[in-house]
């Protein structure tokens, strides 16, 4: 069974568990697959699939966090920011092939008190800035030097030390016969080019990309009112539209061309045909309307 589906089974039966116990073990839960490595799984790496190349991960950490984040109260979301920042600090170059800073854009304005001194101490432990400091304008003015929850360590750890952690915690592991390596990597090689956008960030190419479809639709709609005769320079233009909503969209795809192992999820399909393919059906009915 691939990781994804073990990981969706365990997590979905953490918040029916009776009692109270159910937040605190669902927050430890995200809090182990941080620090014992198993978050690489996450991490998204180019491969070939069928002569092309797909980014393709164990599972999802921006879905995982946000899972337990909307299952969490207040007072426990500190902790979920807390180990996913940490994991910024801990390894730069490799969080954001996880999408562990978007995840945390992704919810910014639910963000827990004490997320923003969270935010600052990251960048100046040696996280990513470009990721994470625009967050800082983006919590909540009542929320941002709101003080964090009391009883939960305020404080990341440094980089060596956040290693030395997860390194006592894989021995641990292991003394107690889990084969750690088997399922949490000790280590992941980022790629050597960026990862894919993730879904939203490109605003103005999906604005682009809905403009074009928009020309598109309206010159299709053209052909269909002038019975199929559309002169040739409509139909130049909707063709150029066409092609133009077809490139569009086929960048935006690329951008984001990733998969989860175990689901086989594909990016959204380009339409093709156009004007082309609409044209042909409408010829034929034309002339027998006319015969």
């Amino acid at each position: 069974m691939a990781t994804a589906s073990r990981l969706m089974q365990f997590f979905n039966l953490l918040p029916k568990l009776p009692g109270k116990h159910a937040a605190p073990m669902l927050s430890l839960a995200v809090e182990a697959i941080a620090e014992s490595g198993l978050w690489r799984r996450g991490v998204l790496l180019p491969q070939l699939v069928g002569g092309k190349a797909r980014w393709l991960r164990g599972f999802s950490w921006p879905q995982l966090f946000r899972f337990a984040h909307e299952r969490l109260p207040q007072e426990m979301r500190f902790r979920l920011w807390k180990c996913s920042l940490q994991l910024c600090v801990s390894d730069p170059e490799l969080a954001p092939f996880a999408e562990v800073p978007w995840a945390l854009a992704s919810i910014v304005k639910e963000a827990p008190p004490g997320a923003a001194d969270l935010l600052r101490e990251a960048v100046a432990l040696g996280a990513d800035s470009a990721a994470l400091s625009p967050l800082l304008a983006r919590i909540p003015p009542e929320q941002r030097d709101a003080p964090p929850p009391e009883g939960v360590p305020r404080h990341l750890l440094a980089r060596d030390q956040a290693q030395k952690v997860e390194r006592e915690c894989r021995a641990c592991l292991q003394e107690q016969g889990v084969d750690i390596a088997s399922w949490a990597p000790a280590d992941v090689q980022a790629a050597g080019h960026a990862a894919p956008a993730p879904p939203g960030e490109d605003a103005e190419g999906r604005r682009r990309a809905e403009e074009a479809r928009q020309r598109a639709h309206r010159a299709s709609i053209d052909v269909v009112r002038h019975g199929g005769r559309a002169s040739n320079a409509a139909a130049a233009a909707a063709g150029a539209a066409a092609a133009a909503a077809r490139a569009a969209a086929g960048c935006q795809a690329a951008q984001v061309h990733r998969e989860d192992q175990g689901r086989g999820s594909q990016p959204p399909p380009v339409r093709r045909g156009g004007l082309r393919s609409f044209a042909a059906r409408v010829g034929p009915l034309s002339k027998r309307r006319a015969a």
